[in-house]
């Protein structure tokens, strides 16, 4: 049986979990949140990556979740990102 939680800051290492080993590890889910512009503008210090993570745990800290992390037996095993679509830039600009 599958369980799911909320993605909150202090779930950020089981997001990073269940991304090990594919390109969302060093995408962070942000690609259809952010445009190629908004993604080279990301703030702080530090790889791309490390930046990446940094805004998806703000994201994370805001009242609404941007998705939820699925465990089985107590690891997590699954992600899915769930936003309106105004927050999806790239979607939102699509036909």
């Amino acid at each position: 049986m599958l369980n799911f939680h909320p993605l909150t800051p202090a779930l950020m290492d089981d997001l990073g979990e269940v991304f090990r080993g594919n390109w969302g590890r060093s995408c962070w889910c942000l690609h259809p949140r952010l445009t190629n512009k908004q993604m080279d503008a990301l703030p702080g210090t530090g790889s791309m990556r490390e930046r990446r993570r940094t805004a998806m745990a703000k994201l994370a800290g805001q009242e609404r979740a941007p998705g939820l992390i699925a465990y089985q037996d107590g690891m997590p095993v699954g992600w899915v990102a769930v936003a309106p679509r105004a927050e999806l830039a790239r979607i939102a600009a699509s036909r």
